[in-house]
């Protein structure tokens, strides 16, 4: 990096990352190596893990005192399933491998226990397995979400990260009584997620309104940024944060890292929180938001309060308040999850828990347990409405279920209702004039950051090799979906921690959206997209899409995480904007991942970030285990 380049000014983001690459500077776009200060996982796709750590022939973690190995999918091992052998499986591989932060079942969501036990702190970055766990920003640490390439953490102890650009959210007000911090979360991906605007990018809050939130508001905000499209999220570390931090990190170290005053944004923002009114998701779109008094009388079959939007000690004081002296409705079943060990218990001291029961709710162990239909299953035309992350057809069972999203207090009492309810508090509340003045309001600052991935070294090429593509182009619009568009996820979903069930990946394969292309898509095809491309997607999309054959995919935008779960398959996925424009359905397409260049058969160029030199080298070998192997066997060659 040239000297110039040290000199320039980061963002807070840049400087934690560049902290992880023992660097002095990182650019916005620079794909660089970092040693995480933790990785986190869950339990439910551990078996493929292991397999690939044996086919690899690992026996002993790079720096396993870093990592953090939770059990909060399947908090009871039910007799029939597979849970009790992956529960075993985990208890082994922690003695193992010397794994000393093992939290088994009902301990709670890794996404709490990071900040409750004190390893997400100030300055630190975190290697994870979801982009919700992005929630861990409220104590000023950075989640980075990985998949199948956490078994290359696991060995060499390094991983890369694409440096996102920083969007600057400044909070002014206070939320009104009968508001809360989940309608904050609700309007942003209403007035963001479908636009693209925060793809490669790190949400970075602050402002005078930050100090009007507690430390589970905060944490329930940047839980759900990941349905914005953005990589990851930041909240400045304030008094609160820091007294929250202080009380747990047991002196351990933290980074109080602050970005440069002139540090180039690609977006700032503003939200007047006082101006946030209750809203509820509507099926199937995460993005259809709306208030709730709008829904307002629909019945429903079922409540939850959980997951890690909704799992928080806040959360079940709301449930409680207007649970209290009240019961269900006669056809409603309601399951409240509290967030960890530590929620369940003070709510225990509160009597929160008595509340639940005499509601006639069914409390269950502290876990992920209802979000991803692990309790709770829908059945029919069932309609519920809960605090989850999710909305898509079939994620809770039934395809033909509804499934509405809003705050505890929405959901608490509608549970009483037997129908969609507004909370009791917000009754009288008067419509924020939103119309006239949103609550958020955007100054675009693209320019600035346009500036930054121009510099050497910030998003240019790269010396890897050439990996050149060329295929026949399947053209596709916006907003396609992965879990519920390109795949049906929840046909596959109980098949986590098995082997890819390839025949019914590939049969289904944009099947949804182009009928006849799992029968007629060829070896090399290369898909183009629009904007917001594969939103909501696990790995399984991913695999999905190179099974059938595709070699590259090419979209107007789309969220980072997918580039690095469709690499982990060998899939090469690259951001030309403007694409859809140039390109037919069978039109012939040139790819070239190591220049970054993108060519059309009428010789019109795109330029997009170029891949490095690891990057292609596991688009070579196919995989990212095969070129793990790869590399494996070349050391032992030279040894």
């Amino acid at each position: 990096m040239t000297s110039q380049a040290t000199m320039l000014p980061m963002t807070t983001v840049q400087k934690i990352i560049a902290r992880a690459a023992g660097k002095a500077w990182v650019g916005v776009g620079d794909y660089v190596d970092c040693t995480p200060d933790y990785l986190v996982n869950q339990e439910l796709v551990w078996p493929v893990h292991k397999r690939n750590l044996d086919r690899l022939g690992i026996e002993r973690l790079q720096r396993p005192d870093k990592f953090v190995l939770v059990v909060d999918h399947t908090t009871s091992a039910t007799m029939g399933s597979k849970h009790p052998a992956t529960h075993r499986l985990l208890k082994d591989m922690a003695k193992q491998y010397d794994i000393t932060n093992f939290f088994g079942p009902g301990t709670g969501l890794r996404h709490l226990l990071m900040v409750e036990k004190g390893f997400a702190r100030p300055g630190l970055l975190v290697f994870s397995d979801e982009g919700n766990i992005a929630s861990i920003g409220a104590v000023g640490a950075v989640s980075i979400p990985m998949t199948t390439d956490i078994v290359a953490v696991l060995a060499t102890g390094r991983n890369w990260v694409s440096v996102p650009a920083t969007v600057k959210i400044t909070l002014t007000g206070a939320l009104r009584n009968g508001v809360t911090a989940r309608d904050v979360a609700q309007t942003l991906i209403r007035d963001f997620s479908s636009s693209g605007k925060f793809a490669d990018c790190c949400l970075e809050f602050g402002g005078p309104g930050l100090a009007t939130l507690n430390m589970d508001e905060r944490q329930t905000i940047l839980a759900c940024v990941y349905h914005t499209g953005a990589d990851t999220a930041l909240m400045d570390v304030d008094a609160i944060a820091l007294d929250y931090v202080n009380a747990r990190a047991d002196g351990r170290e933290m980074h109080l890292l602050a970005g440069d005053a002139d540090a180039p944004l690609a977006m700032e923002i503003t939200c007047d929180l006082s101006r946030i009114e209750p809203m509820i998701t509507v099926p199937p779109r995460i993005d259809a938001v709306r208030p709730v008094s709008e829904l307002a009388g629909k019945k429903i079959d079922q409540a939850t309060i959980g997951s890690c939007a909704g799992n928080r000690l806040e959360d079940m004081r709301a449930g409680a308040a207007v649970l209290k002296d009240r019961h269900i409705a006669d056809h409603v079943t309601m399951y409240i999850s509290p967030g960890s060990a530590e929620v369940y218990a003070q709510s225990a001291r509160e009597g929160l828990l008595e509340i639940f029961a005499s509601a006639g709710a069914t409390v269950l162990p502290p876990g992920c347990n209802t979000c991803w239909g692990y309790h709770g299953v829908l059945t029919g035309d069932e309609v519920s409405i809960s605090t989850h992350q999710f909305n898509y057809q079939g994620r809770n069972g039934s395809r033909d279920a509804a499934i509405y999203l809003s705050s505890a207090a929405v959901v608490a009492a509608s549970a009483v209702a037997g129908e969609i309810a507004c909370a009791p508090e917000a009754a009288g509340l008067q419509p924020s004039p939103s119309a006239d003045a949103p609550a958020f309001q955007v100054v675009d600052r693209v320019s600035a950051t346009s500036a930054v991935q121009a510099l050497p070294g910030s998003g240019s090429a790269t010396d890897a090799a050439p990996f050149e593509l060329e295929g026949r182009v399947w053209k596709f619009g916006d907003d396609i979906c992965g879990d519920d568009g390109i795949i049906d996820f929840s046909a596959v979903a109980k098949g986590f921690g098995e082997p890819f069930d390839e025949a019914t990946l590939k049969s289904m394969c944009f099947k949804r959206y182009r009928p006849e292309f799992p029968a007629s898509v060829q070896a090399g095809d290369i898909v183009v997209a629009g904007k917001n491309f594969a939103h909501q997607n696990h790995v399984e999309v991913s695999a999905a899409i190179r099974l059938s054959g595709v070699s590259a995919v090419v979209a107007e935008s789309c969220e980072s995480a997918l580039v690095r779960r469709a690499l982990s398959q060998g899939l090469a996925v690259l951001v030309a904007p403007g694409i859809t424009g140039a390109v037919q359905d069978g039109d012939t397409l040139h790819v070239d991942p190591s220049r970054g260049v993108v060519t059309t058969s009428s010789g019109k160029t795109f330029t997009t970030k170029p891949f490095s030199p690891g990057m292609v080298d596991i688009l070579r070998a196919g995989s990212l285990i095969a070129s793990l192997e790869g590399a494996a066997a070349a050391r032992l060659d030279q040894a």
